[in-house]
């Protein structure tokens, strides 16, 4: 059983071994969360070439060596290289670097899930390494369920956390409030496209429930 966490890495070094595609692919999702990514390889794929001619990555154009972990984070091992990818196992745990190592669940110290994004809503999709093609299969069966009015409605909310926190008193009425906002009809104004009136509709609703003080 695995502990599943959100990790921050933002501006922390994030090392991807490899140069094609996959490396990219992961590369990139680093990238995304924030990362100041090197990637090293003795040669880089197109969409890797352009990320270095942008600045985006750091680049170490040489076979694997153990100096370009120094400082890491994250590793993430992505060559099709057997023997590398297991050196890259072997020196990440003895710096006590947390390591993926791309389609070898016993050699990973973390699993990469499959995901889906609304806004700051992130719901991550794991089988333990087990099977990433399942894990496909069921973000595209849920990701039309959490379309972008979540999203938004998580926006609203958050917007209106310092109030509710500050204004509305005790852990049990300030839960019930939120439940209240979520199943008050705002995602069906979000869903036809009506922002203005679903804040109206929350600020409203908060409103009331403050009054009752």
């Amino acid at each position: 059983m695995l502990y599943p966490v959100f990790l921050d890495v933002r501006a922390r070094k994030c090392v991807v071994v490899g140069g094609g595609e996959i490396a990219a692919r992961k590369a990139e999702a680093l990238l995304d969360a924030g990362a100041a990514v090197t990637v090293i390889s003795p040669e880089f794929c197109q969409d890797l070439e352009e990320h270095a001619a942008a600045g985006r990555i750091a680049c170490i154009r040489t076979p694997y060596r153990e100096d370009a972990l120094d400082d890491a984070f994250v590793a993430v091992a992505a060559t099709d290289d057997e023997a590398v990818n297991t050196r890259v196992n072997r020196d990440c745990r003895a710096r006590n670097i947390i390591v993926n190592v791309v389609d070898v669940p016993e050699l990973c110290d973390f699993h990469v899930p499959s995901i889906i994004r609304s806004g700051d809503i992130t719901v991550a999709i794991g089988t333990g390494g087990k099977s990433p093609a399942l894990s496909r299969h069921l973000r595209l069966m849920l990701q039309d369920k959490i379309g972008p009015e979540y999203g938004q409605l998580l926006d609203i909310l958050g917007a209106l956390r310092d109030t509710v926190k500050e204004k509305v008193p005790g852990q049990k009425r300030r839960h019930a409030l939120w439940l209240k906002l979520i199943d008050s009809g705002i995602l069906d104004e979000l869903r036809a496209g009506r922002v203005q009136s679903a804040e109206q509709m929350a600020k409203h609703i908060v409103e009331q429930e403050i009054s009752q003080e």
